[in-house]
């Protein structure tokens, strides 16, 4: 969610790094206008590393980041480093002859730095075709990439590059049309915990019903925590490890999909707070910004739906109810979310009891017809509103959230449920990853 000081921000970058953007531009045309060009290629790798990849290592701040990288998505950037990279693999040595190499290599690096600050320009990327082309590479290096290094960095590169745009639901239809599940899959059994975490977390996001449930490697949920951890301990909540950098936020994101994609005996949400997820979880909660904050409380809730986890998360209660009235709605959601997945079965039917003798009347009165409930996810709203307005045409009684009932939205739709005569379920992939979904 937007707030003034994000719009103050982007106007502060917008003057701070106008004169890095325009040399930006130019240098983007200058490069496309090479693109299969060879002779080109040892002038132009300097020309990417000095006027576009330096400048995202010089300028650090998130704020400063997303604006180069959504700059570089608007001038066409996204289009021109996957045509250069499919170009240059193109080549008879795959563009690891010598004259190519540093220019195919900073290219990698570029999609995977932008990709990872920008959703726009993750999903210009994804627009650009560079899904297929980077599950390639993992197809034919899959056994090259421990012998011989510039595999190694390709395929880390490669990788890396698709968990970040796995991040972004616009890109998924993408990652099912390239098949990239057998792409990734392979990559969960590697000797590199940092391969087998990206190819984890990408998994968690585009994963589909044939693979729907799956156990993580218990070295990468240690190795997930530990980077969590030092990450949220961090001031600018991010930790480095091996070139990489990861922040806290997307991890707790990270964190949250381990929970949701799980086995049906809940053996990821179980592993993950044996290993000691929640203090650092309960810190981020306490100590991040508005995003860092709500990713926690979402992978807190996602945590709670093993009862034996619940025990372990109830010393947050507290702080969750203040987060309940907190002025961000997506915040204040997440929290009723939280909370009414830590209630016990036995406090919520008593809560319903006491509701209902309001509703004794209406029985009497012989008004408690059942009715058809309609369960959507916000996105598809105006399509619902459709079937709605079809159904009551048809004599039914419906029952829709329109006008998100923010910390009653549980309560209303638990009701809502057990009084209905069917649950009509308006199937999309952003319904099958909500959290309030999930429960229905």
């Amino acid at each position: 969610m937007a707030s003034s000081s994000d719009s103050e921000e982007a106007s502060t970058e917008s003057v701070s790094l106008a004169h890095v953007v325009e040399e930006m531009t130019e240098v983007i045309a200058t490069l496309r206008d090479t693109t299969g060009d060879v002779s080109a290629a040892t002038d132009n790798v300097a020309i990417l590393e000095t006027k576009v990849l330096h400048p995202f290592d010089t300028y650090t701040t998130k704020s400063q980041r997303l604006y180069l990288s959504d700059h570089l998505a608007n001038i066409g950037g996204a289009e021109f480093l996957t045509n250069n990279i499919a170009w240059l693999r193109g080549m008879l040595e795959g563009g690891f002859s010598e004259d190519v190499w540093p220019y195919l290599y900073a290219s990698y690096v570029c999609c995977h730095n932008f990709t990872g600050s920008s959703p726009k320009f993750s999903e210009e990327s994804g627009k650009a075709g560079i899904i297929p082309v980077l599950l390639h590479d993992l197809q034919v290096f899959k056994e090259k990439w421990t012998r011989i290094k510039r595999c190694k960095l390709i395929v880390t590169s490669a990788i890396a590059t698709l968990y970040n745009m796995s991040k972004v639901a616009g890109n998924r239809a993408f990652f099912t049309d390239a098949k990239a599940i057998e792409s990734l899959i392979p990559y969960l059994q590697v000797d590199s915990v940092l391969l087998k975490t990206y190819a984890t977390l990408t998994l968690t996001y585009v994963i589909d019903e044939e693979y729907m449930r799956f156990v993580t490697d218990p070295s990468v949920v240690a190795f997930i925590i530990d980077v969590f951890t030092s990450a949220v301990d961090d001031e600018k909540k991010s930790y480095t490890v091996d070139n990489v950098t990861y922040t806290a936020d997307e991890l707790a994101m990270g964190i949250e999909r381990l929970a949701v994609n799980d086995t049906p005996d809940d053996n990821n949400k179980l592993t993950l707070v044996a290993e000691g997820v929640l203090p650092p979880l309960f810190k981020l909660m306490t100590e991040g910004d508005e995003e860092e904050q709500l990713h926690a409380i979402r992978a807190v809730s996602q945590l709670a739906f093993h009862p034996d986890n619940k025990e372990k998360i109830r010393p947050a209660i507290p702080q969750l109810q203040e987060f309940k009235s907190n002025g961000n709605p997506d915040i204040a959601a997440a929290a009723s979310g939280a909370l009414w997945q830590l209630q016990d079965a036995e406090s919520r039917q008593q809560k319903d009891v006491a509701s209902d003798d309001g509703d004794t009347a209406d029985r009497k009165n012989g008004s408690n017809v059942r009715h058809v409930m309609l369960s959507y996810q916000w996105d598809n709203q105006k399509t619902v509103k459709k079937i709605k307005t079809s159904l009551e045409a048809k004599g039914y009684k419906v029952w829709m959230d329109i006008d998100r009932m923010g910390g009653s939205t549980l309560e209303a739709m638990a009701k809502a449920v057990e009084g209905a005569a069917v649950v009509l379920v308006c199937m999309s992939r952003k319904y099958k990853e909500s959290a309030n979904c999930r429960r229905v």
